[in-house]
């Protein structure tokens, strides 16, 4: 993951834990930006919650799948992240969930 998908996140409310707690790795971007984590992919996963689906492989591209709810409990609202990574796709998943 890079610095500026991190601060996405970050900017977005994904939680910032302490240095010394999770897994992930803390990025700094230029001179006077804030610092940013950038969480592993069970993090990643854990924090979509029951929207996340699944997470595919299509040639060098991963495809994160999630989708919200409704009133009744159905599944509504396909959303979709894509990326280089695993973790990138579900990244963006989270953003398209939670932004």
């Amino acid at each position: 993951m890079n610095y500026e998908l991190a601060k996405k996140l970050k900017d977005a409310g994904f939680p910032q834990p302490d240095v010394n707690i999770g897994r992930g790795q803390w990025m700094a971007g230029d001179i006077g930006q804030d610092g940013a984590y950038g969480p592993t992919l069970s993090e990643l996963m854990k924090a979509c919650g029951e929207e996340f689906d699944e997470l595919e492989k299509r040639g060098d591209t991963y495809f994160a799948f999630g989708s919200s709810k409704n009133s009744a409990n159905m599944k509504i609202k396909p959303f979709l992240g894509g990326g280089s990574t695993s973790e990138e796709a579900v990244a963006k998943l989270w953003l398209k969930l939670y932004k």
